[in-house]
């Protein structure tokens, strides 16, 4: 566009025009260890290790096999899954916290008080 004014700046004039549909993206599944049976991994392991020859002067095609080999005896002894908003850190302790929060911030907006307001922040602290 032509220069404003006396400036040496030249305005850009830019244009988006969004004709593309939104498409939801997938989510990624991980490996659910807590209920993993530890046991039947192991078995497995044992199993699929004795199999491998980890003589073979090829290391590129023993990795392989040995990658291969834990991807094979964790899906089968491990389960996968996503859940939305998964938190790997969030404990019990935490979530009684949580709502310990949410207790205290519904009470100090249907009773405000500086009393009720020092309860909210004090477990708010102690949440974060």
């Amino acid at each position: 566009m032509d220069q404003l004014g006396g400036s040496d700046h030249k305005p850009v004039l830019l244009r988006v025009e969004m004709n593309t549909a939104r498409t939801a993206t997938p989510t990624l599944s991980g490996w659910n260890y807590k209920k993993a049976n530890w046991d039947h991994l192991t078995a497995l392991a044992d199993g699929i290790a004795v199999s491998i020859n980890t003589r073979s002067k090829n290391t590129t095609r023993g990795a392989k096999a040995i990658t291969e080999a834990i991807i094979k005896f964790a899906k089968e002894a491990i389960p996968r899954g996503a859940r939305k908003n998964y938190r790997s850190y969030w404990t019990e302790e935490l979530e009684e916290l949580e709502n310990e929060v949410n207790v205290a911030r519904k009470e100090v907006k249907e009773h405000p008080s500086v009393v009720n307001n020092v309860i909210l922040k004090r477990k708010t602290a102690k949440l974060h």
